[in-house]
């Protein structure tokens, strides 16, 4: 039974609140309520109350579990709590949450860090999710990503990122600063932020954390998961009761002794959500001493700024301040109900600053608004100002609505949808060609971006860039009788609708495997079929790169070959900003060209054999796993992985000159590297006493991560260097380094 049919059944009422589950705790794990005061233990396995702060003491740590599949892990002397966690409910379908490539639904975050150090591991996010950390000193918004972020008053902020990108916007607003994986950023307090390379120490502690965290949970079901969030909104629902009923009995009390009747000269201070407005007198007047490290973090403090705008300080002004709204947008959200400024803060940034700049969106409007479930919002917000106002007016039944809504109707609706070149004009005719295919492809966004770029007049550069997002989001089997036209590598890796795409390129740029001047074939989604020669003539032209990729998954089934002119070296990339995927036995080979293979999630190789001139090269960023694997390769054989490198059994057809393997660990198992070749093997800590590697099955987990390991039957020449003595004899062709980047 889905979740949603169960809790209508069970409680009335369908859940939109999102859970955290404590998963464990180690020493001294404490909880407090929104006020301050000590709350009961929470039981690891147990969801912890929306409103209670997780604190942990010196030495302390705990791991929890977000329902929508996101890990945390508090580091010790943290202080943490959930701000805001709205998920959409799922269907309980019998999987374990580990087993989750994706969140199960949408969801929309906000973790509250008040103090100490948290380390992610997300699922993919859906595009309209978010997950973002606030905090004193500075705001982090996230997608997809593992990373570690630290605040403390009189150190400023550290962020690590060691996957994906955090966007960190420093307190008071101002410019967000994009923090990509592989690199850091120090914000001292009061200071401007700086961007470093990552610490390779705090790199290796994000990567222990989550692999104990991923244990931890392992085993979680989504229906346990469920039954969390059930849990929570019974208990929120018959907390809701409660207060209801006490609020009736003491209006009653009230108007029985005479003091129910409000003064009309004594104001009342508001209360909402359980927490009473402060008097922007009593913080502007709280004294602070002279070298306290709080003082610098206060003169910018967006909370007390926005305090000063509305003369008040309660709950949700913490929330409010990072949306940098102006003051009639800010006294504008205090006209609205409780609840709608309640979903209001889930909103994004530009949907928040866009509603409160309309002076026309009502308390009874935005009650309308939000009477409607998300999509149907979204639905809604593509419409102009004047005719979303006008059916918020309406009440118009939600199912008529979203029949009437369609995105192509939207689209077509607004007035800078529709090119003012002249009629007949080629721009034109192009424009409203292009605007047709992206409704048709699924591809509204990429319209109303474009649209709202072009502001009513379609330019030459516009359209192309949504002719190229056009081919681009497609899904594609390369064939010998299909050929995708090819598209300049400058078009593609400049264009905004392709950006995860772009990250990968620069990546494999910085790394030196692709040279920078390429022709690129590229899809959402690409199959190369078994046996093509279609990719031949791609160099024929006197091209000397080709890169296929795609955004989500780029499949190569079966053998395969391509051949390219002998009189210029050539090389053929094959990489993906999701899942690369070759079929189990598949043969990939070309006598004339090099072969690089990148991928931005886990790569697996299994029984596969590749062939190529001078050089091949794997390239994951995450981990890689070779099964099984045949390298040919006269010059450079290199392998890399951003994690661990796990090999169990890899043959070099050739005696390839130069044989490259980085990554932050390596297990080996089952290989014989040439004796005529010179063998690179680096770790993030690099070699034992200057020069060895680890050795032998019995090697604790703990002591393998960060080193390069000899698991089992490793050789070199055909012999097997098993400890020390092996490896000074028959080992002085490979070499241990050290990696401060993997």
């Amino acid at each position: 039974m889905g979740l949603a049919s169960i809790n209508l059944s069970a409680f009335g009422v369908e859940p939109t609140r999102g859970v955290l589950i404590l998963a464990s705790a180690e020493g001294d794990v404490r909880f407090e309520d929104g006020a301050g005061i000590p709350a009961k233990d929470v039981k690891p396995g147990e969801p912890i109350p929306p409103s209670y702060y997780v604190i942990t003491g010196a030495g302390a740590k705990a791991i929890g579990l977000l329902s929508n599949g996101t890990l945390l892990t508090l580091d010790e002397n943290t202080r943490m709590k959930v701000g805001t966690f709205e998920q959409e409910p799922f269907k309980d379908d019998g999987r374990k949450v580990s087993e989750l490539s994706e969140e199960p639904s949408k969801s929309k975050v906000i973790l509250e860090l008040d103090m100490g150090s948290l380390i992610l591991k997300t699922k993919k996010l859906n595009k309209d999710s978010s997950l973002n950390i606030n905090s004193p000193l500075g705001f982090a918004g996230i997608r997809g990503t593992e990373f570690q972020m630290a605040s403390n008053p009189g150190q400023g902020v550290q962020l690590d990122v060691t996957e994906s990108t955090v966007e960190f916007t420093p307190p008071g607003g101002g410019p967000s600063i994009a923090v990509s994986e592989g690199s850091g950023m120090s914000a001292p307090p009061g200071g401007a932020p700086t961007l470093r390379p990552v610490n390779p120490t705090v790199a290796q502690k994000i990567q222990v954390s989550n692999e104990v965290a991923a244990e931890a949970t392992q085993d979680v079901s989504l229906g346990e998961v469920s039954a969390a969030m059930e849990q929570v909104a019974a208990e929120s629902e018959s907390d809701s009761s409660n207060d209801s009923a006490s609020e009736e009995s003491s209006e009653g009390d009230s108007q029985e002794d005479g003091s129910g009747t409000d003064s009309p000269d004594e104001p009342v201070d508001e209360v909402e959500n359980g927490s009473e407005g402060a008097p922007v007198e009593a913080i502007e007047n709280t004294p602070v001493e002279v070298g306290d490290p709080q003082a610098s973090a206060l003169e910018n403090n967006a909370e007390l700024a926005q305090a000063r705008k509305t003369g008040r300080f309660d709950a949700q002004t913490k929330e409010l301040a990072k949306f940098g709204l102006l003051e009639d947008q800010t006294f504008r959200f205090y006209e609205l109900s409780v609840e709608a400024r309640t979903k209001l803060l889930l909103e994004e940034r530009k949907v928040v600053r866009r509603l409160l700049s309309l002076e026309e969106f009502t308390k009874e409007r935005a009650d309308s608004f939000f009477d409607y479930r998300p999509q149907t919002r979204d639905l809604i917000l593509g419409l102009e100002n004047e005719v979303m106002l006008t059916l918020l007016d309406q009440g118009i039944e939600e199912v008529l609505l979203e029949e009437s809504l369609t995105k192509m109707n939207i689209d077509f609706s607004r007035t800078n949808r529709v090119p003012t070149n002249k009629p007949g004009d080629s721009l034109s005719v192009r424009a409203r060609s292009l605007s047709e295919r992206l409704m048709e492809s699924g591809n509204g966004e990429v319209l109303e971006e474009l649209s709202e770029m072009a502001n009513g007049v379609w330019t030459e550069e516009l359209i192309r860039l949504g002719e190229v997002a056009d081919s681009l989001l497609g899904d594609y089997r390369i064939e010998e009788s299909s050929v995708i036209d090819p598209l300049d590598v400058s078009e593609v890796m400049g264009n905004p609708f392709y950006q995860e795409v772009t990250a990968l390129y620069d990546q494999l740029l910085w790394d030196g495997l692709i040279s920078g001047g390429a022709m690129v074939v590229g899809g959402k989604n690409l199959i190369v079929s078994d046996n093509v020669k279609a990719l031949g003539p791609y160099f024929s032209d006197g091209g000397k790169e080709l890169i296929v990729v795609a955004s989500q998954s780029l499949d190569l089934d079966g053998d395969f070959q391509w051949e390219a002119p002998t009189d210029r070296n050539t090389r053929l990339v094959a990489m993906s900003a999701g899942t690369l995927s070759v079929s189990p036995g598949s043969a990939l080979t070309s006598v004339t060209s090099d072969l690089v293979l990148a991928a931005r999630q886990n790569l697996l190789l299994s029984q596969v054999s590749l062939d190529a001139a001078r050089e091949v090269v794997i390239r994951g960023y995450r981990d890689v796993t070779l099964r099984d694997v045949s390298i040919g390769a006269d010059l450079l054989t290199t392998i890399k992985a951003r994690r661990d490198l796990d090999v169990d059994g890899l043959v070099f057809k050739r005696d390839v000159s130069r044989i490259v393997m980085e990554a932050t660990t390596l297990r080996l198992k089952n290989i014989n590297f040439p004796a005529a070749s010179q063998v690179r093997l680096n770790s993030l800590h690099g070699p034992i006493d200057g020069k060895y590697p680890n050795f032998g099955t019995a090697i604790p987990a703990a002591q393998q991560i960060g080193r390069v390991n000899f698991i089992e039957n490793v050789r070199s020449g055909g012999n097997l260097l098993k400890d020390r003595p092996t490896f000074d004899l028959h080992g002085k062709n490979l070499q241990i380094g050290k990696i401060a980047r993997p």
